[in-house]
């Protein structure tokens, strides 16, 4: 049977030129980002936590750069400079979508940073404390133990810092579909990349912990592993600069940390007793949920664009907690979906008169829509027809 194998070419002198010059222009390409992230103004907290991690994700294409070369070989102290900093990958996914939502880090956020600190300490010393006379046993001990040890924390690190950044992306993505009318200007499409990207680096990062553990492998057999966080580091690169000035309203008020999770179980035990207590009120509930939604229909608030959650609660001299379950109580919505019914009932309103010529498109902006997208999609969701199907329905009345 005659097979094909063209991976040695890969393997000749000009495809291993090649291959290092993508390398090389992926590290570049990740270190001049980082330094026009750092001088980006706006969103300035988070941006540098995120030049950070580009930054580290750059080192790591260096460090296995440098074995691919055969330096580690002749020059063996090159695995002990400080440029392991797996640690703070993890912490700095987190960090960086908590800033960017929140708007701001606290003094206790930073803590995360701990093992990364150690982390660098420990390859310091190794370095630049111990001996050169001892510095052979050093190595020595660090390739036995502490090496596979390192893999395994940095595998739960990351691993449990994006289980902890994905659970922030939804409750941020949940608290903005109820605060605002068009949820659409918050798809948060570059957080979802971003998460996406980082989950790929992680499964990139297992598979090489795993094959070092359990597989004699060498720097040129991991070749297309670390190409792939290469191409990974120039698209996130370049996406991460793209949506460097993107707004986020923030949420003061994210906390997904650890005591988040314990806010899932507090809130599941505490459900019964809440329910309790809006049966007893309810009539009175019921009717302040009557008054607040004749004055949104009425004053046709539902037409402003940038309508939001709070900006009605203020209005009706509120806070956003009880106009949110007010109108839950009252039709078993949410204030984005009020909204948008209104508007789409304004629309199918228009659409009945006879002998209307105004545009479709033009409706929806008058309606309050600020997008084709969310207007088609949320006419589909209310009417079950597209909103050209509606208009002809009517017209052969």
């Amino acid at each position: 049977m005659l097979t094909l194998n063209i991976w040695p070419l890969f393997n000749k002198p000009m495809f291993d030129h090649i291959n290092t010059i993508l390398l090389v222009c992926s590290i570049f390409n990740g270190l001049i980002i980082t330094g026009l992230l750092v001088f980006r103004a706006k969103h300035r907290l988070a941006n540098i936590v995120l030049a950070f991690y580009v930054m580290l994700l750059s080192v790591r294409v260096i460090v296995y750069l440098l074995g691919k070369e055969h330096l580690y070989d002749p020059y063996s102290w090159l695995y002990l400079p400080p440029l392991e900093v797996s640690l703070a990958y993890g912490p700095c996914i987190y960090l960086y979508l908590k800033a960017l939502l929140s708007r701001s880090l606290s003094k206790l956020d930073w803590l995360h940073l701990t093992p990364f600190v150690c982390q660098v300490s420990y390859y310091s010393v190794l370095m630049f404390v111990v001996p050169l006379g001892h510095r052979a046993d050093a190595l020595a001990f660090h390739m036995d133990w502490i090496r596979h040890l390192e893999s395994f924390l940095v595998t739960l690190s990351m691993g449990s810092y994006l289980l902890l950044s994905w659970f922030s992306f939804g409750l941020y993505r949940q608290w903005s579909n109820d605060q605002f009318s068009d949820s659409d200007n918050y798809r948060l499409t570059w957080l979802r990349s971003f998460l996406g990207m980082t989950s790929t680096f992680f499964l990139l990062w297992v598979i090489s912990a795993v094959s070092h553990v359990f597989i004699s492998s060498s720097f040129s057999s991991q070749f297309y592993l670390f190409a792939a966080q290469a191409l990974l580091l120039c698209f996130l690169s370049f996406e991460s600069w793209r949506h460097s000035h993107f707004e986020y309203p923030a949420h003061a008020d994210l906390k997904a940390d650890i005591a988040s999770i314990s806010w899932l179980t507090a809130n599941s035990l505490n459900q019964q007793k809440h329910k309790n207590e809006n049966s007893r009120n309810e009539p009175k509930l019921h009717d302040q949920a009557h008054s607040w939604l004749a004055l949104i229909e009425k004053g046709n608030w539902w037409q402003e664009q940038e309508i939001s959650l709070a900006t009605v609660a203020k209005r009706l001299g509120t806070n956003t907690s009880s106009l949110s379950r007010a109108i839950n109580t009252l039709s078993n919505e949410n204030f984005n979906s009020l909204i948008n019914r209104l508007r789409i009932q304004y629309v199918c309103d228009r659409l009945s008169e006879r002998y209307l010529e105004q545009d479709i498109l033009e409706l929806a902006f008058e309606a309050g829509f600020n997008s084709k997208n969310s207007f088609n999609r949320n006419f589909k969701r209310f009417v079950g027809k597209t909103p050209s199907q509606y208009r002809l329905s009517m017209s052969t009345k």
